[in-house]
């Protein structure tokens, strides 16, 4: 009669990676389960290492409720419990009000005469047919394990493992689990090349055994790259470094890798892309004073730096900058001026033709001193509504915006007001044609004041 009192020796801690069996000694049953497991703890391991516990897809998990209990049903789904990778076809429990749901599993033992539920589904209504008996054979020579599952609301039973599903409250089911992730370690992809230039060279604690595309390295390296450089993983060969830019991959430029920087390498099944963010500007902009834009959604274009006296300018199509090289030009205007006798803030009107008609603009001035007369810089608009007093006395500065057209005229007005004991007030300035209009008031009445404006225009 068959014993199965010895089940194996297998201790996961020792590590062992396989049984060596003798040539003259008897095999026995222990050492043939150690076998077995030690490749299923490798699983689970490797399991472990790369999934975190949880459910494939939360939608798979749907309720209903009828008052304060709900029903909670898992369909056509994977489960990572320890690196226990399990299918459910279909669960279902009642969960009353303040109670946790757990899924429960564990590893059973079975006979020739149990019965086996279909994908270990403790809830299956169908069996597997149990064949475990040869019938060439009279008794009993194997058994079988397997992992059974159920739905349980108590974690009590210390001979199960549990996850939690959720919990209700009050008719409300919340689900604890996650969707189970892929873990990635990247320390074991990293390798720091000590090379001594840019031919790179790096081992990965991941050791490599072949170049396969979507392979990624984390290089650290010790210099600085020149131009094209190279890198060579865990020895399996030289290979370009390319980063890829709006003509396509292209050998990375200088410095686009820093000594001792972290630097993400992706084969593409020819070359490592660099995929660093600033491997992709440096790559577009080669020459100090350019200038990066987006000309697409997450694509940059250069705009080669300009030339002297150059301004940057958006085309005509409102898309995309550019230099403008429009010349400048000017002129002086012969003086004008109001002579006469003047009431206490009667308005006297200067007009200045300037020659050329000009469009709106932006007016200000600057400080003027009252005993010397000075200059006052203003941008005109033609919409007369829009002024405000500037006095030409003690000092004054003031900030008066207006509407900008597509021609900016910069008016320099030297100021002469020819009676010292009045000061004059500009109460409105405009443009009219080709003549710039003044209004100005005046302090006191006099018998006679001379106001003498010259304007210096350039238009651009």
């Amino acid at each position: 009669m068959a014993d199965f009192t010895v089940d194996s020796k297998f201790n996961s801690n020792a590590k062992y990676n396989r049984v060596v069996f003798s040539g003259d000694s008897p095999i026995l049953e222990a050492e043939l389960n150690e076998a077995q497991q030690i490749k299923e703890d490798q699983i689970k391991d490797l399991a472990k290492s790369v999934l975190s516990n949880g459910i494939k897809d939360l939608a798979s998990i749907s309720t209903s409720v009828n008052g304060s209990t709900v029903t909670v049903t898992i369909t056509d789904t994977y489960f990572n419990i320890n690196g226990v990778i399990l299918y459910v076809d279909s669960l279902e429990k009642d969960v009353l009000d303040t109670e946790t749901l757990y899924l429960k599993i564990k590893e059973d033992t079975f006979d020739k005469d149990a019965t086996v539920k279909e994908y270990g589904n403790q809830q299956s209504s169908t069996n597997i047919t149990n064949e475990m008996l040869d019938v060439r054979y009279a008794s009993e020579t194997t058994r079988r394990k397997q992992i059974v599952y159920d739905l349980d609301v108590s974690n009590s039973d210390g001979t199960y493992t549990y996850l939690e599903i959720g919990s209700n409250s009050s008719g409300v089911f919340t689900k604890t689990l996650t969707n189970f992730t892929v873990t990635h370690n990247s320390s074991k992809f990293y390798g720091v090349s000590s090379s001594g230039n840019d031919t790179y060279v790096v081992d990965t604690p991941v050791n490599y055994q072949t170049y396969q595309t979507g392979m990624t390295v984390l290089l650290n390296p010790d210099t600085s790259n020149t131009g094209a450089c190279t890198v060579n993983v865990d020895g399996l060969g030289v290979k370009n470094i390319k980063v890829v830019g709006t003509s396509g991959k292209v050998d990375p430029s200088t410095g686009d890798i820093i000594a001792n920087g972290i630097y993400q390498l992706i084969y593409d099944g020819t070359d490592f892309v660099l995929t660093s963010p600033n491997a992709i500007l440096q790559s577009v902009a080669t020459a100090q004073g350019d200038i990066l834009y987006a000309s697409g959604v997450n694509t940059f274009t250069k705009l080669a730096k300009g030339t002297v006296n150059q301004t940057l300018k958006i085309n005509e199509a409102g898309t995309l900058p550019n230099w403008d090289s429009t010349s400048y030009s000017g002129f002086i205007s012969e003086p004008s001026r109001y002579k006469g006798s003047v009431q206490s803030f009667d308005f006297v009107e200067v007009r200045i033709n300037v020659g050329k008609t000009v469009q709106n603009g932006i007016m200000y001035t600057r400080r003027v001193d009252s005993a010397t007369g000075g200059d006052s810089v203003i941008l005109f608009g033609t919409d007369k509504t829009q002024s405000m007093a500037y006095q030409h006395g003690a000092q004054f500065e003031s900030d008066l915006t207006m509407t900008v057209g597509e021609d900016l005229g910069v008016y320099e007005f030297n100021n002469d007001v020819y009676n010292s004991s009045v000061n004059a007030y500009l109460n409105e300035v405009y443009i009219d044609g080709d003549e710039i209009v003044l209004y100005f008031k005046l302090s006191s009445a006099v018998n006679e004041i001379e106001l003498e404006y010259v304007v210096r225009w350039t238009v651009w």
